[in-house]
C-alpha cells in the first residue's frame, strides 16, 4: 500500500534534521549558574546571530535526498527521476532559452551532489493542472473551480512538471498562498490516496534569476524545509 507523499516524508526528515541541530548548538553553550561562579559560557557571535536570523531555507543534504527520491521513484514504478518544463505562450517566453535555463539548475544541483537527478529535463506534453483546467489551488475553493487531481495506476513518466506562466495566473491559481505547489497525479489503495506527481509554478522573473530558478526545483522536489 502506497504511503505518505514524498514531499511529506521529506518534510519529517527535515524537520528531524533541525531539531537535532539544534540540540546539537545548545550542546556546545554552557548556560552560567545563578552565583556566575565556575561556569563558563560560550555566547554566540554577531555572525553567528546574523546567520541564524537571515538564514534561507533548510535544504535536505544530497545523501538523504538521493536516498529518499530513489526509493520514491522505484515506489511509484518509475525508472529514474525525470523533469519537464512548460511555458505557457501567455508569457512570450522562448521556451528553448528557459529549457536551456532550467538544465543549467539541475546541471548545479547534480555538481553538489544530488547524483539522483540523471535525466537532463525535457519539456512537458501537456499544461499543468491549474493552467489546462482553468481551476485553483484547493485552498483557494472560494475563487473558483479547484482543481480535481487525476487517480492514475501508472503515474506520468515526469515526477514534476515546472510550469512558468504569468503573475495573473499565479495570482488567480494561488491567491496569497505561500505556496505554489500543486498535485498533479495520485495514486489510491482503497481510500488511502498519495500525491505521486508534483508541480510548481512560476513567473518569468523569477524563473530568469539562477538562485530562484533553483530554489524552485528544489521546492518541486521536496527538497526544502522550514523557511520555504
Amino acid at each position: 500500500m502506497l504511503g505518505p507523499s514524498w514531499p511529506h516524508k521529506l518534510h519529517d526528515m527535515v524537520r528531524t534534521l533541525v531539531v537535532l541541530l539544534g540540540a546539537a548548538l545548545l550542546s556546545c553553550t554552557t548556560v552560567p549558574s545563578a552565583s556566575g561562579t565556575n561556569s563558563a559560557s560560550i555566547a554566540p557571535t554577531p555572525a553567528a546571530t546574523n546567520a541564524a536570523t537571515t538564514a534561507g531555507p533548510t535544504v535536505v543534504p544530497p545523501n538523504i535526498a538521493n536516498t529518499g527520491l530513489a526509493d520514491f521513484v522505484r515506489d511509484t514504478g518509475r525508472s529514474e527521476l525525470r523533469i519537464c518544463l512548460y511555458v505557457d505562450p501567455a508569457t512570450g517566453a522562448d521556451r528553448a532559452h528557459l529549457l536551456v535555463l532550467l538544465s543549467s539548475s539541475v546541471d548545479g544541483l547534480r555538481a553538489r551532489g544530488y547524483s539522483v537527478i540523471t535525466a537532463p529535463p525535457e519539456e512537458c506534453p501537456q499544461p499543468t493542472l491549474f493552467l489546462r483546467t482553468n481551476t485553483v489551488h484547493p485552498k483557494m475553493s472560494g475563487q473558483g473551480p479547484v482543481g480535481t487531481t487525476p487517480r492514475v495506476i501508472t503515474p506520468d513518466p515526469f515526477l514534476l512538471h515546472i510550469a512558468v506562466t504569468t503573475s495573473s495566473q499565479i495570482t488567480r491559481i494561488f491567491g496569497g498562498l505561500s505556496t505554489r505547489r500543486g498535485a498533479e497525479e495520485i495514486s489510491c489503495a482503497g481510500d488511502n490516496c498519495a500525491e505521486i506527481t508534483s508541480a510548481i509554478y512560476s513567473d518569468v522573473v523569477d524563473f530568469n534569476d539562477p538562485a530562484r530558478r533553483e530554489q524552485l526545483v528544489a521546492a518541486g522536489l521536496g527538497l526544502l524545509g522550514p523557511g520555504n
